[in-house]
């Protein structure tokens, strides 16, 4: 039995009122939703989202519940107890949120366990739920890597180097 967390760094506060955020579970998707919904913002995009393909057991959004008051990304406080708070939070404190999410596996000899995790911006709850479900899918992020590998061997034949270095010259790496 294993503990797995993933953890980024959000940053909700797209303008400079870090005050107005907001961040909690999503019931639309499986994440969390961030809001930045402050006083005469500019910025045009005031939601962000954190997405999991995976189902998990808890989450946090609280810099300081899951860092500590003394500790950091390094050495994360959260990880010594049984489970994150799963717990929302408003007005980002000033070290900001986070975006984590602990998964609570039991796996055979040989089994493996394989996740999705998709950020984004949007400017408004909606689009961000969009993206989050389109984006957040292994089968999705298989798709775009093999959309990527195409376009690199694509072009990987217009490099051609011409050096007095031969392992730069070399034609296959």
């Amino acid at each position: 039995e294993i503990d797995v967390y993933v953890v980024i760094c959000p940053c909700p506060a797209l303008s400079d009122h870090d005050a107005y955020g907001e961040a909690n579970r999503s019931l639309d998707f499986n994440g969390i939703l961030y809001s930045h919904d402050g006083y005469a913002i500019a910025m045009p995009y005031k939601y962000q989202y954190v997405a999991s393909s995976q189902p998990f057991n808890s989450y946090e959004v609280a810099y300081e519940r899951f860092c500590g008051v003394y500790e950091s990304y390094a050495n994360p406080l959260a990880i010594t107890l049984d489970t994150l708070s799963s717990k929302g939070n408003s007005f980002v404190s000033q070290n900001g949120y986070v975006g984590a999410f602990q998964y609570k596996l039991t796996l055979k000899p040989g089994e493996f366990w394989e996740t999705v995790v998709a950020c984004g911006i949007g400017k408004n709850s909606s689009e961000c739920i969009n993206e989050a479900k389109t984006y957040a899918s292994i089968e999705k992020f298989n798709c775009e890597l093999a959309e990527q590998q195409r376009k690199n061997n694509e072009y990987i034949d217009v490099f051609k180097i011409n050096s007095p270095d031969l392992i730069l010259n070399a034609d296959e790496v």
